[in-house]
């Protein structure tokens, strides 16, 4: 069962074929040919967030509300959780996350704005990058990084 849908029911990862057929998740970086684990797989990254039904998007205005609040949405089963910037200290944040629950939630950042901070992240820990706007720059780092970029538009 998707994650999201039923709190006393975990996340399962979606199957790695269902994605090569699907030009979204193409699009979003996902080729359908890597063979690599769930957790260095842009393919599962897409699979997983295409398949969860709710990403939880946290802009907390205390860095210490985040770890306990991302254990209660995953013990709650949302496991798709992405921290934005506009959370202070937020690339720490999403390196404490990644180190305590990084095996049990598909962990994101958004309001990312430029590729320094989107490589920050990405070697802190998040899968995926989401973006208000579509810059380029963003979009090469996530991919050379093996994460999953998601640009906005009009955000």
């Amino acid at each position: 069962m998707p994650c999201g849908r039923n709190s006393a029911v975990e996340c399962q990862l979606p199957k790695l074929d269902v994605v090569g057929s699907n030009p979204i998740a193409r699009f979003l970086g996902g080729s359908g040919n890597d063979s690599g684990g769930w957790l260095m797989s842009k393919d599962n990254t897409v699979a997983q967030l295409a398949g969860c039904g709710v990403v939880a998007v946290v802009r907390a205005p205390d860095s210490q509300m985040v770890l306990p609040l991302a254990q209660a949405l995953a013990q709650g089963g949302v496991t798709s959780i992405e921290i934005t910037m506009t959370t202070p200290h937020a690339v720490e944040v999403i390196s404490k996350l990644s180190d305590v629950l990084g095996d049990k939630i598909l962990l994101g950042a958004g309001t990312i704005l430029d590729a320094a901070t989107c490589a920050d992240v990405i070697h802190a820990g998040a899968r995926f990058v989401v973006s208000p706007i579509l810059d380029a720059a963003v979009v090469d780092i996530t991919r050379r990084l093996g994460a999953v970029s998601i640009p906005g538009a009009y955000t």
